[in-house]
């Protein structure tokens, strides 16, 4: 804005331009672990519910000393010729994003967002509106599903 024609209630207001990003920080650093929680709860609730959708799957959960978690959702169906995928998905605490991995694929991030009610989310494919952890867990197993069971996906 220009300087000059700017009101001069504008002109005394002063912004701090690393407050909002420390703000964030501090957020995902408490309420980061308590996502990831809640999400691979929900991916473990969808991988129980796969058996209706006549797929079998699998989730297994790690972690290593230095702060890692990741889980592997593994999902087949079986066929004639069998189809099957894996997804792996890792958040390391502290970290601003949340990391999924499909079979064969590069490493793509969900960085957490803050939304507009104050409350962290993820955000996938550069959106700007958070994913809740349900959310979330619903996209990466539409992932899934593209591969191994494509109606799934459209209905």
């Amino acid at each position: 804005m220009n300087h000059i024609l700017a009101p001069g209630w504008v002109q005394k207001l002063k912004v701090d331009p690393d407050a909002h990003a420390t703000e964030t920080g501090n957020l995902t650093a408490v309420e980061g672990p308590r996502f990831w929680m809640r999400l691979v709860k929900e991916l473990a609730c969808a991988v129980d519910k796969l058996p209706t959708l006549h797929l079998q799957g699998k989730l297994t959960k790690h972690g290593n000393p230095d702060g890692q978690e990741w889980c592997r959702i593994w999902v087949a169906r079986r066929a004639v010729v069998p189809i099957n995928t894996r997804i792996d998905v890792f958040y390391r605490h502290g970290d601003g994003t949340i990391w999924w991995r499909p079979a064969g694929n590069e490493a793509m991030a969900l960085p957490f967002v803050v939304g507009g009610d104050g409350k962290i989310g993820v955000a996938a494919n550069g959106g700007f509106i958070p994913m809740d952890p349900a959310q979330t867990a619903q996209a990466i197993m539409q992932g899934i599903f593209r591969v191994v069971a494509p109606e799934v996906v459209s209905s």
